[in-house]
């Protein structure tokens, strides 16, 4: 080992120093901008209806987030040499959802009444 000590002399000291020159980031070991983000905030809204449809005991709901459309931002993606940085965010800023959610089967109500008597 003694023959390849001598084989990286001087190759090593100047090779972080000319790296990164130009970039205003740099901070010599790390990445400059440490990806704060904005704080996160969602408002969302629900609302649900029961109802029988038929014979059937149904549920309808509405679902909407972030109501106020705010911009979500979870953190950053860099670049191998951390020039470069992608917000990760959400696919879409705003979910909306409709649904009915149906049950048939045996009706128990009246059992379900009289056992809590």
């Amino acid at each position: 080992m003694d023959g390849m000590d001598g084989m990286y002399d001087g190759w090593m000291d100047g090779w972080m120093d000319g790296w990164m020159d130009g970039w205003d980031g740099w901070d010599g070991w790390g990445i400059g901008d440490q990806g704060k983000t904005i704080a996160y905030n969602n408002l969302s809204f629900s609302a649900n209806y029961l109802t029988n449809i038929g014979k059937a005991f149904g549920v309808v709901v509405l679902s909407v987030t972030n109501v106020l459309n705010s911009k979500q931002v979870f953190g950053y993606n860099y670049s191998a040499d951390g020039s470069n940085k992608v917000a990760i965010v959400p696919p879409a800023n705003r979910f909306i959802f409709l649904g009915l959610f149906l049950s048939w089967g045996t009706d128990r109500t009246q059992d379900a009444i009289n056992n809590n008597l």
